[in-house]
């Protein structure tokens, strides 16, 4: 979990499929802000998966989740998010 007081809430899930880990993210994020996956391997460094919530000024926070990622040998995941234009950006530990 990565908490930032005036920014976005994170929790990086991970599960065991067969074996070997996946990990998914969600988490609330304000008005316009994003929600995304990171993954790392081999020493390069992917994002994945942004989702944007909605930027009309109807909602505070906005629940937003990603689709699993492989998190197996070799792989590492994390989850990020920020606010709107990009402020106060939050990850997780890398897993």
């Amino acid at each position: 979990m990565a908490e930032d007081p005036r920014g976005p809430l994170l929790f990086l899930h991970i599960e065991t499929r067969e074996g070997h880990d996946w990990g998914w993210t969600d988490g609330l994020v304000a008005d316009g802000g994003r929600l995304w996956m990171e993954t790392r391997h081999r020493g390069r460094t992917t994002r994945k998966f942004r989702r944007q919530g909605p930027n009309d000024g109807t909602s505070a926070m906005t629940r937003l989740s990603t689709p699993a990622v492989y998190d197996g040998p070799g792989y590492q995941a994390r989850a990020c998010a920020d606010g709107p234009r990009g402020r106060r950006r939050t990850c997780t530990h890398w897993y």
